[in-house]
Parts: structure tokens; C-alpha cells; sequence
């Protein structure tokens, strides 16, 4: 059976669990996989890039839609800057004041950033970060994982079906099957971001 659509993945799963009571509950299990794999995985097909506005006196901007994970935040300025994170209890120890100036660190507040010192100037600020894997639908029929990874899209649906199933001892088989091909995708990914980076070659000095 082809497994690349969304149809396709609901039919794989209900031929694996081989129960016809849980047809309508299959588009729930996806969706659970994917908030599973959301929370697990940070590879480079998640990585997005863009750019946010700060407003001079507003220490809060909006992060775009699917930011799951920040990896780094750059003031646009002159010269750029790096911004620092920080936890949002230290981000108020430190700025209890609301002093202004040119922004050096940032905290998530939910879906807002919060910029401290309070901008002194309108800002453009550049935004690096894993996004979450566009949801499965019946109008988003693919997406990178289903296409490169249909494994871990059918075993993570089969491990969220398992309360479902009660004693069914192929839950454990599937949870061990969805684990590695989790491990594999990590590996691949690791693999692949440090495939071209330089071989460092140790010289140890002879002894006389």
C-alpha cells in the first residue's frame, strides 16, 4: 500500500489496528502524532526564518504562526546584535524599571517576545527557528515528514490508538518501532548538518 497521503496514512492505520470501531477516531490519532513529533523532533527541514518589527516604548512582539523553538534573534541594527535569552523571572528581576534603550535580551511569553530594554527606536529584528510540521488534512494531504518519513507517521499513529486497544500486546512493538525510526531521523539529520564540516586533525609532538 502507498503510504503519501493523508487518505492513505487513515487506511494503513486501520488496516494495522484491524478494528473497524475506530475509523472515525484515526484523524485523532494523527493529530496527536504530530503534536508528539512537534515535541520531539528539531531537524533542519523545520528550520523557518523571519522578520518581526519592535515598536520604540513596546517591549512585546508577536512571534509568527508555527514558531515552536527559537534559535536565534538578531536586533537589526548597527552594528547587529545577537540577543540574549533569558527566563521571563529574570527578564523582570532585571527590568523592573521600564528602562529603554537598545534591546539586548529576550524572553517567550507564550506566543509573544518580550524585548528588555524597552525598545528606544522602531526595530527590525531577524527570527530563527524550528516551526511545527504543517498539520495533516483533507486539503493538506502531504507534508515533508508523511513524504521522507512515512514510518513515523504510521507507528506514532498506532502508538496513540493503543489506549483504545487495551491489552494488545502489539503496543509495545510499535512503540519500539516508532522510537527507532524517531532515533533514525535524528541521526540521518545530525549526520547531514555536520556532513561538510572540517576534519580536525591532532598533532601530537614526537618525543626525542
Amino acid at each position: 500500500m502507498a503510504l503519501t497521503t493523508y487518505a492513505e496514512l487513515q487506511s494503513a492505520v486501520a488496516d494495522w489496528v484491524n478494528r473497524t470501531d475506530l475509523t472515525a477516531r484515526i484523524p485523532d490519532f494523527i493529530a496527536l502524532t504530530e503534536a508528539s513529533l512537534n515535541r520531539d523532533l528539531r531537524t533542519q527541514d523545520m528550520m523557518a526564518s523571519a522578520t518581526v518589527s519592535a515598536v520604540a516604548g513596546n517591549g512585546t512582539v508577536a512571534l509568527p504562526a508555527g514558531v515552536v523553538e527559537l534559535r536565534n534573534v538578531v536586533l537589526e541594527a548597527n552594528p547587529k546584535v545577537v540577543l540574549a535569552f533569558s527566563s521571563q523571572q529574570d527578564l523582570d528581576r532585571r527590568y523592573a524599571a521600564a528602562v529603554s534603550g537598545r534591546p539586548a535580551v529576550y524572553a517567550v511569553s507564550g506566543r509573544t517576545l518580550e524585548l528588555r530594554p524597552l525598545p528606544d527606536s522602531d526595530y527590525d529584528i531577524a527570527l530563527t527557528y524550528y516551526t511545527s510540521i504543517p498539520a495533516l488534512s483533507d486539503t493538506v494531504t502531504s507534508n515533508w515528514v508523511l513524504q521522507a518519513h512515512p514510518d513515523l507517521y504510521l507507528y506514532g499513529a498506532l502508538v496513540q490508538a493503543s489506549p483504545y486497544l487495551g491489552e494488545d500486546a502489539r503496543a509495545a512493538v510499535w512503540a519500539g518501532l516508532y522510537a527507532r525510526a524517531l532515533e533514525a531521523l535524528d541521526s540521518t539529520d545530525t549526520r547531514a548538518q555536520w556532513a561538510g564540516s572540517p576534519i580536525a586533525m591532532q598533532v601530537t609532538a614526537a618525543t626525542p
